[in-house]
């Protein structure tokens, strides 16, 4: 079966599978997602911004990484955030520990790399293009690549799942 770049990346059974195998690699076998807590609008649109956010870091410059870092976070974090408060997976969502620290970092990634302001670019990304990139000091530059690779080359959900935690 053929289907267009990206397309398998835009099922609910992809990142039903994409976020549990992230939770097990939070060393969290509960599985706490399950198919029908998403609809194709969540998953369409969270990989819409997973595309734009990636679009924006391949930029290559201190803002641009800033900017795709943040929608990144967000989208992530907003996902999950919507899982949790979905009826069929909500007790799951919140009794998952995978769940709980792969959202708490989306959270902190958020806040660390957000600015209000056009002037301050954000002091806790530093960014140098093709050689590192830090957060909150800690380098992420070769898990971020990892991710970026995944998801722009159409790597399986496991792929994209280990990818997603080891970011986060």
């Amino acid at each position: 079966v053929t289907h267009p770049p990206g397309a398998v990346q835009r099922t609910p059974t992809f990142w039903t599978s994409a976020l549990n195998q992230a939770f097990g690699k939070l060393k969290d076998t509960s599985l706490p997602v399950f198919e029908a807590c998403l609809s194709e609008e969540q998953v369409l649109q969270h990989a819409a911004k997973l595309d734009e956010a990636f679009a924006r870091m391949m930029q290559k410059t201190q803002r641009s990484m800033q900017l795709g870092l943040r929608m990144l976070a967000s989208s992530t974090a907003s996902l999950l955030e919507a899982l949790g408060e979905d009826r069929m997976c909500q007790a799951a969502m919140r009794k998952s520990p995978g769940a709980k620290r792969l959202l708490g970092a989306a959270q902190r990634l958020e806040t660390l790399v957000g600015t209000r302001s056009l002037v301050n670019p954000g002091t806790n990304v530093q960014y140098e293009a093709l050689q590192g990139l830090k957060v909150g000091g800690v380098d992420v530059h070769l898990e971020l690549n990892k991710l970026i690779g995944a998801w722009i080359n159409d790597k399986g959900s496991n792929d994209v799942g280990d990818s997603l935690a080891d970011f986060f």
